[in-house]
């Protein structure tokens, strides 16, 4: 491996371990306790109810692994990419006397231009398709609230359960 591939890797999975533990663990159990408490509190206002709010939890996991992977692979090669590309300066820099020597400024100056320039439509394409998973998960969201609210609407009307609009509002 490239020295610049390797310096690349090595920082980018440092700052991603940091990451990891400073805000990862701590939102991932975060989540869990939230979660734990408002299926309890679901539970304890309408069995019904919670149960139509988890219908929506299949698609939601099928929705964001489907993208997850979909986007991974623009990671995956956008990293690659930052690699080769560190990989490309670190060796034009250390063997810039040999590169002027054998007047290969230019291919080295090509060189560098497609990289970047690839880099630059794989870091655009990656961040276009990270951007669209934080819409479709509120999408995801909302619909779970219409489909509460419309079946507490119609457990309201009929008489189903004991159902009052506090226990909607809380739901």
């Amino acid at each position: 491996h490239a020295a610049g591939d390797i310096i690349s890797r090595v920082s980018y999975d440092i700052d991603v371990v940091c990451t990891c533990i400073s805000t990862d663990v701590v939102q991932i159990m975060t989540s869990i306790v939230t979660v734990a408490g408002s299926l309890i509190m679901m539970l304890r206002y309408s069995w019904i109810m919670t149960l139509v709010a988890i219908v929506t939890i299949p698609l939601t996991v099928l929705v964001s692994t489907t993208l997850s992977k979909f986007m991974r692979k623009y990671y995956v090669r956008n990293q690659k990419i930052l690699g080769q590309l560190n990989g490309t300066v670190e060796e034009m820099v250390t063997g810039y006397r040999t590169v002027v020597a054998y007047g290969q400024e230019d291919a080295a100056v090509s060189k560098f231009g497609e990289l970047s320039d690839e880099y630059r439509t794989c870091s655009i394409k990656a961040r276009v398709w990270g951007s669209v998973m934080g819409p479709i998960m509120n999408f995801l969201g909302n619909f779970q609230y219409v489909l509460i609210a419309a079946s507490a609407g119609f457990m309201m009307l009929r008489g189903i359960g004991d159902v009052s609009f506090g226990s909607i509002q809380a739901m």
